[in-house]
């Protein structure tokens, strides 16, 4: 599938290699680091754990099998909490 000029919105610095569903019911495009990393927009996994109350409300596979992009270091959705709590946004 050609990606043309897609950039991927997890890190927004890959070119896109694929649009695929997200863990919620919408589709981005992601980069092949992204997709190798199973991470998510960093908007989508703080909105996850808000929705869900923390950490403890989240089911283990989201916080096993997920993560995200935040400043040049892809992170678990633990470490995306814990960095969140010690740093805000």
């Amino acid at each position: 599938m050609w990606m043309g000029d897609l950039t991927c919105e997890v890190c927004r610095k890959e070119r896109a290699v694929a649009v695929a569903s997200s863990i919620a019911p919408i589709s981005f495009a992601y980069g092949r680091q992204c997709l190798r990393n199973r991470a998510e927009p960093e908007w989508l996994i703080a909105s996850m754990l808000e929705e869900n109350g923390g950490l403890q409300g989240c089911n283990k596979w989201f916080l096993d099998c997920v993560g995200t992009y935040l400043r040049g270091k892809y992170l678990t959705v633990r470490e995306y909490d814990r960095h969140r709590k010690l740093y805000g946004k």
